[in-house]
């Protein structure tokens, strides 16, 4: 069986002797229980070793109790030696309180000043050290930077270098390709000099040659007129009658005709050259319509840009007449306008109901309407009638103008000047031009058009 704590050190049973938590020694191994008899009324008592695992269990038991008895007074040893530290911490601040001699204060002095010499010392040691250090690096340094720049300097020496030489070599190569050159055209010039006195020389000779031929062939010509004088008349015949062309001539036109007429005869040919002659008179007549139809057309969009024009100046005629003379300016100026297109060559011979004089009275009357309120007088509607005379188709019980009864009312104005502007624009009209009703105008409200010249 292993031997307890207390046993195992025997140093701890003498420092805790007298703890009282301490428990008594361990039993010796082999400890034995006694037991009494199990028969009734016996006082007897037996002996025998207990199990192992009791005797384990027992031990362990005692292991525990001996180890909270350990704990124990390692916490009153921790507590005395806490103790004894404050102790010593505070008779160690009572020695400082307490005032030493003046032989210690002198030599605890001399010692701090001389530390304070010594570490001043080595200061000043550092410092310089330092210094000469920094030193040595800025001219380290410098040094470098030197070297670089000198390093630099070479390599830019070096490349320029090499460029001069690079240009060099070009420039020599170059003055030798031009040398080359000009020695090659120098050579072909003077070539060309020699070939050209040649050619000269032998010109001359070959024009002394055809001229000595020349005479001789006058001379011999006028000879041979002279002998052969009654023979001209049978010469000027032959002159007049040239002998027929060879046969590959006339096989090689007859050859180009059939490929581009594709004609197997003469009469083939002519007839295919009549066709192509018809063709372009036919040509020749459509351009002329197309010329036509082109003329027509630019007039037809002049007259309408004319009509635009006038649309335009007629609305801001009438915007300037509502604002400054109301609605009878306004009507004189529609009338104006009227006259002056007429004049220009407009006519009613048939509706088309042309879009402007439709905006125009809607222009004025908005106008009118903005300026005179939603409800017109008796007065201006006298005023009206006066200009424009008394309708002839629309019924006056619709445009009873004492009174509106709606805010509607003021739309009714409005149509009655658009009839009334067609109806003074078809009576204004030129001498002999017919005139249509107004019911039977193709418009939306009954205004008749004004239709291009013919």
């Amino acid at each position: 069986m292993p031997p307890t704590v207390v046993q195992a050190a025997p140093e701890l049973s003498k420092i805790l002797a007298g703890h009282p938590k301490v428990a008594a020694k361990a039993a010796p191994q082999g400890q034995k229980t006694k037991y009494l008899s199990s028969k009734p009324g016996s006082t007897t008592t037996r002996e025998f070793e207990l199990p192992e695992d009791e005797v384990i269990r027992r031990q362990l038991a005692q292991v525990k109790a001996e180890r909270q008895g350990l704990l124990g007074a390692l916490i009153s040893l921790k507590n005395e030696v806490g103790k004894k530290k404050e102790l010593e911490g505070e008779s160690l601040a009572i020695q400082m309180l307490m005032i030493p001699g003046p032989s210690e204060t002198e030599d605890a002095a001399t010692a701090t000043l001389a530390a304070l010499e010594a570490t001043q010392s080595e200061i000043t040691s550092l410092q310089a050290a330092r210094t000469a250090a920094a030193a040595a690096e800025a001219k380290a340094r410098r040094d470098q930077a030197q070297a670089s720049a000198a390093l630099l300097e070479a390599t830019r020496l070096q490349e320029a270098a090499s460029q001069d030489e690079a240009t060099l070599v070009q420039a020599v190569h170059d003055t030798s390709i031009a040398r080359e050159a000009a020695e090659q055209a120098l050579h072909k010039a003077a070539t060309m000099s020699e070939q050209v006195l040649t050619d000269w020389h032998k010109k001359v000779k070959e024009r002394a040659k055809e001229e000595a031929k020349e005479r001789l062939l006058r001379e011999s010509s006028l000879a041979s007129d002279q002998r052969e004088a009654p023979s001209d008349g049978s010469q000027a015949a032959a002159r007049r009658f040239p002998p027929p062309a060879p046969l590959d001539i006339l096989e090689g036109q007859w050859n180009r005709l059939h490929a581009a007429t594709g004609a197997l005869h003469p009469d083939g040919v002519i007839a295919f050259w009549q066709e192509l002659k018809a063709k372009e008179e036919a040509m020749k007549e459509l351009a002329a319509l197309a010329d036509v139809q082109d003329g027509e057309v630019r007039a037809a969009l002049e007259e309408g840009r004319a009509a635009h024009a006038a649309e335009l100046q007629l609305q801001r005629q009438a915007s300037r007449a509502s604002e400054i003379g109301g609605l009878g300016g306004a009507e004189l100026l529609v009338h104006a306008a009227s006259e002056k297109l007429l004049r220009k060559g407009f006519r009613r011979s048939t509706h088309v109901g042309p879009p402007w004089l439709a905006s125009a009275a809607d222009a004025l009357a908005l106008s009118v309407s903005k300026k005179n309120g939603p409800t017109l007088t008796a007065k201006a509607r006298g005023r009206l009638v006066g200009v424009m005379g008394e309708p002839d188709v629309i019924d006056d019980t619709v445009f009873e103008l004492n009174s509106y009864s709606s805010d509607d009312d003021w739309i009714i104005d409005k149509e009655y000047l658009k009839l009334r502007a067609a109806k003074l624009t078809g009576s204004r009209g030129r001498k002999g031009a017919p005139r249509a009703d107004l019911k039977d105008s193709g418009t939306t409200h009954g205004i008749p058009g004004l239709m291009l010249p013919c």
